[in-house]
């Protein structure tokens, strides 16, 4: 190994600690309340129901691991309509193009529901210059759930009270007709 590579290793890995001191227990904190947040709009969503027993909503804990984090436990919530049953899973907070995942898987189909910039309405793609200018991007302060439609024209829509129930009905099988 050149001194010269070791030296640019350690500068570089010097440099981002220095700006961007990851802390694993603040990650987990922020993934937390962010489920928190998702977990209210679904409550708001389906609370006319599950007060008059329609729908039963029920608190799950799913086991995650991630290399960055270790092993913790997330929350996620059992949705029970009749004899259809339906998940909202935490899949992880470190995903490609968002600050984390949580899947509502159904009898009859799973939809994916990302953490992204409040303003996004597509997966964000940006040229950078081979000489690394510009591998930053501005500081996000508010983060949104939104549902994403598949690869390669991924889209975002707002998760709501509205939409939940159509991803849920979408996922439990309800028929169009």
């Amino acid at each position: 190994m050149s001194k010269e590579f070791e030296n640019f290793v350690r500068g570089a890995s010097k440099v981002a600690e220095e700006q961007h001191p990851f802390d694993a227990e603040q990650e987990k904190r922020t993934w937390a309340t962010k489920l928190d947040e998702l977990h209210a709009i679904v409550e708001r969503s389906l609370r006319p129901f599950f007060q008059d027993g329609s729908i039963s909503i029920r608190p799950e804990v799913i086991r995650l691991s991630e290399p960055h984090l270790g092993s913790y436990d997330a929350k996620g919530v059992r949705i029970v309509l009749g004899n259809l049953t339906a998940q909202l899973k935490p899949i992880a907070t470190f995903v490609v193009g968002a600050r984390g995942r949580v899947d509502l898987i159904g009898p009859r189909g799973r939809v994916r529901i990302v953490l992204v910039p409040a303003d996004t309405t597509s997966f964000p793609i940006r040229a950078v210059s081979a000489s690394g200018a510009d591998r930053t991007s501005p500081p996000v302060d508010e983060w949104r759930w939104k549902f994403t439609t598949s690869p390669p024209h991924v889209r975002y829509v707002d998760v709501d009270e509205e939409s939940f129930q159509n991803a849920l009905m979408e996922v439990m099988g309800a028929s169009n007709g």
